[in-house]
């Protein structure tokens, strides 16, 4: 059996290395952005890249299926 393992968290350093580091402040601020964009915007750009993204013959992993038109 394994012996338990004593984990500290000390939430005032914590506090100071996530306020004080420029990168977490970066990605704060790139979460808040992208959070401000509502969610019709994100599915019709997500709809624009699925389309662009298509048209790429070098694409890699499976390709989408095209539909066939009634013969």
């Amino acid at each position: 059996m394994r012996g338990n393992i004593l984990v500290r968290y000390d939430e005032t350093k914590m506090k100071t290395e996530a306020e004080s580091n420029p990168e977490f402040e970066a990605f704060t601020r790139t979460v808040d952005h992208l959070l401000t964009v509502s969610h019709d915007e994100l599915k019709r750009r997500m709809e624009e890249y699925k389309v662009k993204a298509a048209q790429n013959p070098h694409k890699r992993g499976p390709k989408p299926k095209k539909k066939r038109r009634n013969q």
